[in-house]
Formats: C-alpha cells, sequence, structure tokens
C-alpha cells in the first residue's frame, strides 16, 4: 500500500466550513457591539440633553415671585444626524409660609432611532 501525504478534499472542506462560521460568528458580534454603541451614545446625549434643560430651568426658576406663570416648550435639537424632541413643562406649586413659592420642572427627550426611546428628568425648585 502507498501513503499519501497532506490532505484530502473533504477534510480541506470541512476545515473552510468551520473557519467561515467562526469568521461568521465573529463579524455578527462585531455588528451587535457597533449597533449597542451607537444606542448607548444616543441614550447618553439625550440624558445630557434633558438635564441640561432642566438646569437651565432651575436657574430661571430661582428668581421667579410666587405670581410667575407655568412655563412650557418643546425644542427640537439634531446632534449628529439625530433629532432629539426636547420638552419642558414647569408648574407652579405652593407656597411656604415665609411666601417662597415652588415649582415642579419636568423634562422630556424623545428619539426615535434605533426605535422610540424616551428620557425624563424632574426637579423641585424654590424661587424668591
Amino acid at each position: 500500500m502507498h501513503r499519501q501525504n497532506g490532505f484530502t478534499l473533504v477534510e480541506v472542506l470541512v476545515a473552510m466550513v468551520i473557519l467561515s462560521v467562526g469568521v461568521v460568528a465573529w463579524v455578527m458580534s462585531q455588528s451587535n457591539n457597533i449597533r449597542n454603541r451607537s444606542r448607548s451614545e444616543i441614550i447618553s446625549q439625550a440624558a445630557i440633553l434633558g438635564q441640561s434643560q432642566l438646569e437651565e430651568l432651575t436657574n430661571q426658576a430661582l428668581s421667579w415671585g410666587s405670581d410667575h406663570a407655568d412655563v412650557n416648550g418643546t425644542e427640537v435639537v439634531n446632534l449628529g444626524g439625530q433629532d432629539y424632541n426636547v420638552l419642558w413643562a414647569v408648574v407652579g406649586g405652593d407656597i411656604f409660609s415665609k411666601g417662597t413659592a415652588t415649582w415642579k420642572i419636568v423634562t422630556t427627550v424623545n428619539w426615535g432611532k434605533w426605535g422610540n426611546g424616551t428620557i425624563s428628568c424632574e426637579k423641585v425648585v424654590t424661587g424668591r
């Protein structure tokens, strides 16, 4: 009997199939990582926008008197090709015994990329 060196065609094909499955799995995991990173960035941007609007309204409310009217608003902000709808509401509340008024501030940020998402921030502040 004559002994041959090397691989048979079947062995080469099996090795190629195993290697292909591994490469496809790696490519899919990288694709998922990129998509999840994009989602995370969008959520972080929305949280920053909501918190920023909340702080801006808080600074304004600190100088308001007890007779200040409620405030509502909306703004569309585009960051990196993504539109964020920033909504806010400032609702007057109770007046304390010393004449200090309070307001509840709520900001909400909506977006539509990678599925619809919403983030809300709330804060109660006192005026003068």
